[in-house]
């Protein structure tokens, strides 16, 4: 069996009433799709998403990588996670601190370790001795003490801007990957939904799934897992993400979530409860389409 290769992409949902460019977000979002593609041509869909979130991480414009928020002592800590569907491995990182881009951490605990998860400074040490490039250093930009221990009852907190992709190439393997900065002003070693497989994002033979939101919902919910389980269901990715975000919205209400996901069939889809959440994807021989973009800015 041979598929169509295609790449999609995140920015995060949230209601992006911030400082950042309209014109940026289009950028990055394209590039990143078109990294991912050739990534996929090139190699596999694991490569494509690696490529795409790195791509993303780079940017400065999301909440990744070199634009990630900082905690509530003024610091950086970022997680992420990458999984082979097709293999039904993952590999993931959290409250890291030293690499740039954490999305290339998480594949070399995919690709050179039996674990899943490395955290802190298991996984700064990590980086370190594979020689991947640091995380420039950083003025500390100290918040206010001020945060709720319920992250969901504080929805203002949710400006978007994470990012993730998903992917599957002409072999029909399929994958998915994602990065975070955290919230902004979180408590020193909290981890959200982003390295968690099944919760911020999955993949096995049939589907690719990343989630971006306010991270407790997502990993109580298992969001990404739930999506490849309605998919069972019915077949079709838009009503399985449709059905997951309908479950989301009953139990935590609206501006929580967002879901991006492709089929083994090629569909791609997204679905989101907040005021925007940009995203775009990439068929092979086509162009780029981009969508859920914000309204103000």
């Amino acid at each position: 069996m041979k598929c169509l290769p295609v790449i999609a992409v995140h920015g995060g949902a949230g209601h992006w009433r911030t400082k950042k460019s309209l014109e940026g977000i289009l950028k990055y979002i394209e590039e990143s799709l078109t990294a991912g593609m050739e990534s996929i041509l090139e190699k596999n869909a694991v490569e494509g998403v690696l490529k795409a979130v790195m791509v993303l991480e780079d940017s400065g414009e999301f909440n990744a990588g070199l634009g990630s928020v900082p905690n509530i002592d003024g610091e950086i800590e970022m997680d992420a996670g990458i999984m082979d569907g097709s293999r039904g491995d993952a590999g993931a990182v959290a409250a890291v601190r030293y690499v740039k881009n954490p999305v290339l951490l998480a594949y070399y605990v995919l690709k050179n370790t039996n674990h899943v998860l490395i955290v802190g400074e298991g996984a700064d040490r990590l980086a370190e001795q594979l020689g991947l490039e640091k995380m420039p250093i950083r003025e500390r930009q100290r918040r206010d003490p001020v945060l709720s221990s319920r992250f969901w009852a504080r929805k203002e907190e949710l400006t978007g801007d994470t990012v993730g992709a998903v992917g599957i190439d002409s072999e029909c393997r399929l994958a998915a990957a994602s990065s975070t900065g955290g919230l902004a002003g979180k408590l020193k070693g909290r981890v959200g939904d982003t390295p968690i497989p099944g919760a911020g994002f999955y993949a096995d033979e049939n589907v690719a799934v990343v989630a971006t939101g306010i991270g407790e919902v997502i990993t109580l919910g298992a969001l990404s897992r739930r999506v490849a389980e309605a998919w069972q269901a019915t077949k079709r990715i838009e009503i399985a993400l449709r059905l997951v975000l309908n479950e989301v919205n009953v139990r935590y209400g609206e501006n929580t979530v967002g879901l991006l996901g492709v089929d083994i069939y090629g569909n791609v889809h997204a679905e989101y409860n907040t005021e925007a959440m940009p995203w775009g994807y990439l068929r092979y021989g086509e162009n780029p389409v981009i969508k859920g973009l914000p309204t103000r800015m």
